[in-house]
């Protein structure tokens, strides 16, 4: 059997991903076997184990690529002259991915993830990553805001835990009935949760004072 090149190898683990992806959302991790895959990528059985050594393995790298592949919960892009308006941008850049397609298509896969948090330590680890993604960059910007002495002199780390749980909360929410949660009411509600870490308005840039005098 030739020896494949490492991007053939590469597209082939993307497809499989894709592949897999299909399948999960349509059965859920438990009900998908790696034949219902196989078939689905329209490979060998042998094929799939070169890139994967199971079905736990498989699901693992899927989150994962899917993650890092649309950028889903990136906060590292914020945005603002001050660290309130990168605060409120970063929060912005959530809701953004909470409500976007890509989000729906992973929303099973996260169902799953969070099933089988509590009883397998991969699964538990893979979502510590993703909470310590979002919580480390958050924490750092509201512990730059009090240094900066524009925001009161809050625990950060756990005002970062309650924005998490707040967006984890409603996300579940979302998953369960889409018409549950109005993302533009949450926003305003968001901003004003925001608003209480103010020491004072005058730190504010006139547009972001402009944006909170509409709220």
């Amino acid at each position: 059997m030739p020896k494949l090149k490492p991007e053939t190898l590469a597209n082939r683990k993307i497809h499989i991903l894709k592949a897999a992806l299909v399948c999960f959302n349509n059965k859920g991790y438990h009900q998908t076997t790696m034949d219902d895959i196989v078939q689905e990528a329209g490979l060998s059985k042998g094929g799939l184990y070169v890139h994967f050594n199971g079905k736990k393995d498989l699901f693992l790298d899927l989150f994962d690529w899917f993650i890092d592949e649309f950028g889903l919960f990136s906060i590292t892009t914020a945005t603002g002259s001050t660290t309130y308006e990168k605060l409120t941008s970063i929060l912005l850049n959530l809701v953004a991915g909470a409500t976007s397609d890509t989000f729906r298509e992973l929303s099973s896969l996260m169902t799953d993830v969070w099933a089988q948090n509590l009883r397998d330590q991969d699964f538990n680890q893979l979502i510590n990553r993703l909470y310590v993604q979002i919580r480390q960059p958050l924490t750092q910007l509201i512990e730059e805001g009090i240094a900066d002495g524009i925001f009161k002199p809050v625990d950060s780390k756990a005002f970062a835990n309650i924005l998490i749980a707040i967006f984890e909360g409603l996300m579940i929410q979302a998953m369960v009935d889409e018409t549950a949660v109005n993302w533009t009411a949450i926003s305003g509600t968001l901003n004003s949760i925001i608003n209480g870490l103010l020491l004072e308005y005058r730190y504010l840039s006139p547009r972001a004072l402009g944006d909170l005098r509409t709220q």
